[in-house]
């Protein structure tokens, strides 16, 4: 039986009703997600922030993975963090990408992580691109 943020994580993966039947339909980025009435400048200012530490968020998330055999704890918190800040600024597919591994690893699923981080930043830079169309766009 998991422990700490493991027992967190595994209790709310099993409280889910159902993870989208495919992640796929799902927008890269969904503006409807930010607070309605930000400014055009502080939506932009809230991306460009998202962008810059989503970087740093994944080397978070590699070096945790590198010393996984020492324990889960710092890599869970770096998924969980980099999860919420997707959840933030509407990155949807991150989101579930980000949550799918979180519940995997919770339930002990034997999963190829660095594959797994491989394609969150795959999606990562397919969710920049949208984000900066977004900004480009917006009026």
């Amino acid at each position: 039986m998991p422990s700490g943020i493991s027992l967190i994580v595994y209790a709310f993966c099993k409280g889910l009703s159902a993870l989208p039947s495919n992640p796929q339909n799902l927008p890269l980025f969904d503006a409807k997600r930010l607070l309605p009435g930000l400014e055009k400048q502080d939506v932009s200012d809230l991306l460009d922030l998202f962008l810059r530490t989503a970087e740093q968020d994944l080397a978070a998330l590699e070096n945790g993975a590198a010393r996984i055999n020492q324990g889960e704890k710092p890599f869970l918190q770096a998924l969980h963090a980099f999860k919420g800040a997707c959840v933030t600024v509407g990155a949807s597919r991150l989101t579930e990408s980000a949550k799918s591994l979180e519940c995997d690893m919770a339930e002990g699923a034997v999963i190829d992580l660095n594959a797994r981080i491989a394609d969150i930043q795959q999606l990562l830079k397919a969710t920049a691109y949208a984000m900066r169309l977004y900004q480009a766009e917006a009026p």
